[in-house]
């Protein structure tokens, strides 16, 4: 009975906005995942955001996680 407001990124993620194009200085993480990914959490406790701030704290601040999840994928939507 509870309700979830989903606020997605412009390209339809559940994540933050992201630069597009190469990311010089930057490394960058992409995890593809299923609903374990998109989370039924805010945006600032998913995983995906938990675990930048965690590389961020301990010296990595040149890491960027992108996170791409849609509820019911399997490895198969995730290998195409």
């Amino acid at each position: 009975g509870r309700r979830y407001a989903v606020r997605t990124n412009a390209e339809g993620w559940k994540d933050v906005d992201h630069a597009r194009g190469p990311a010089k200085d930057r490394t960058r993480i992409l995890v593809v995942g299923d609903s374990n990914t998109w989370g039924v959490v805010p945006l600032e406790r998913l995983y995906t955001r938990r675990l930048e701030e965690i590389l961020h704290r301990r010296g990595h601040a040149g890491v960027e996680v992108i996170s791409m999840g849609v509820g019911g994928w399997g490895t198969d939507q995730a290998l195409e």
